[in-house]
């Protein structure tokens, strides 16, 4: 099979160098200072937040607990292999649902093909295709009314985002045998001010620093600028993205019962303002994994990994909080929750995922104050109607996925046999 080669390397690491960065928007706004009461109670306010913080911190960095125990047996290395040209085929299901105003629950069951378009400087350029062959979708309308949705059988890339490699015709993602999925990286300039800008490129020389951002350029002098640093575009968490980042497999040798840890940058997009801007709501998800036992098939050995996956964002907590100015805490909160849990089955010899079970559960939540509209009869007179009121929303998803390798000469569905994959 030939392609043909376009390759945009500049900027591509991996996720196991993530840094944990904060990525402010503007700087905070100098306000008055507040009467003597007031400030007992922010006072009050924030040491209650800072013990909420802490208590999360602990949580979602205490070990976790597993439900089978490990079996013992000697150490060996988990790497996937992929073998440029060749595709491998899954039988897939997918299941979502929403709970929230508008509430929904969906099953989905597809084929996933899986190509290593080409391999270079250590990484696979992977493209995943998706075919439906059964979609079922009901739904509950913000008026309380059911219905069911109908959803074509159609076919389509899995879109990871936007830090994809062109390869001929094909949208690829480069990651590595660990299983890690690369990403770009920006500069983040901190200036005197106080203010944050980031940008995807810059050249400098000795007076200025130019900075390319998503929709301007900008030069400083370096009498402005405190410091520069290198931060990870976070990959994006949208409908089913989540499913195809874990588990990361470690770079030493490890035996049953031996866990290892990752951080992994994401976001869980979204919009705000006119034009739109998506907010910096990006954080770090701890992934733990361990190898729970290897055991022998008619092909060799096969590695049966467990791994749990927690991170969240709290734009009032201390890690975030300075990411938006004080006119945006006066009036909103932005709360995003991850949590997951799988187990995947590792054919040693050659390589391939042969079995993945994963699921995931999501909390949105947003709050701000708004000022109802004025009602005409009365033209605005009634005051307390037009006192800010707190407008809340919250959402909860939940998706489960599962992956099984399709032996060669198995016939799928629509009549096709599965070829060799040697």
């Amino acid at each position: 099979m030939r392609f043909a080669i376009c390759i945009l390397m500049a900027g591509v690491m991996l996720s196991v160098f993530a840094r944990e960065s904060p990525v402010p928007y503007s700087p905070r706004e100098k306000e008055k200072e507040p009467p003597k009461i007031f400030k007992e109670k922010d006072n009050l306010k924030e040491k209650e937040r800072n013990a909420k913080d802490l208590k999360d911190k602990e949580k979602a960095e205490a070990a976790p607990t597993w439900k089978e125990n490990a079996v013992p047996g000697a150490a060996v290395t988990l790497r996937v292999k992929r073998n440029v040209g060749k595709v491998l085929v899954y039988d897939g299901t997918l299941e979502r649902s929403q709970n929230s105003k508008n509430s929904f629950h969906e099953m989905n069951q597809y084929y996933l093909s899986v190509l290593c378009a080409e391999q270079v400087d250590g990484l696979d350029h992977v493209v995943m295709h998706r075919v439906y062959n059964e979609r079922k979708r009901n739904e509950v309308l913000e008026n309380g009314k059911p219905r069911d949705a109908l959803l074509p059988n159609t076919q389509e890339m899995v879109n990871l985002g936007a830090d994809f490699i062109p390869v001929g015709a094909f949208r690829c993602y480069p990651i590595d045998a660990q299983n890690r999925l690369a990403y770009r990286s920006e500069q983040q300039i901190t200036l005197t001010t106080g203010q944050m800008v980031r940008g995807k490129a810059f050249t400098e020389d000795a007076e200025n620093v130019t900075l390319l951002t998503n929709d301007d350029k900008l030069v400083l002098r370096r009498a402005q600028i405190s410091e520069v640093v290198t931060v990870p575009n976070p990959h994006i968490i949208l409908n089913d993205t989540q499913h195809y980042l874990f588990p990361l497999l470690p770079e030493r040798a490890v035996s049953p019962g031996e866990t290892w840890k990752f951080k992994v940058p994401v976001i869980i997009p979204l919009n705000l303002g006119t034009p739109p801007r998506v907010l910096p709501t990006n954080f770090d998800v701890v992934m733990v994994a361990r190898l729970r036992e290897v055991k022998q098939s008619s092909t060799g050995p096969v590695a049966f990994i467990d791994y749990k996956v927690n991170g969240g964002f709290d734009s009032m907590a201390n890690d975030f909080q300075s990411r938006f100015n004080a006119q945006f805490h006066a009036s909103n909160q932005i709360i995003h929750k991850l949590t997951g849990d799988g187990a995947m089955a590792l054919d040693i010899t050659t390589g391939r995922i042969l079995d993945k079970t994963e699921s995931f559960n999501i909390m949105l939540y947003g709050s701000s104050m708004v000022i109802p509209e004025v009602d005409r009869k009365d033209n605005g007179k009634d005051a307390k109607a037009r006192e800010p009121k707190k407008d809340e929303n919250k959402a909860e998803i939940f998706t489960r996925l599962h992956l099984r390798l399709m032996m060669p000469g198995e016939r799928a569905k629509t009549g096709a046999v599965i070829p060799a994959y040697d």
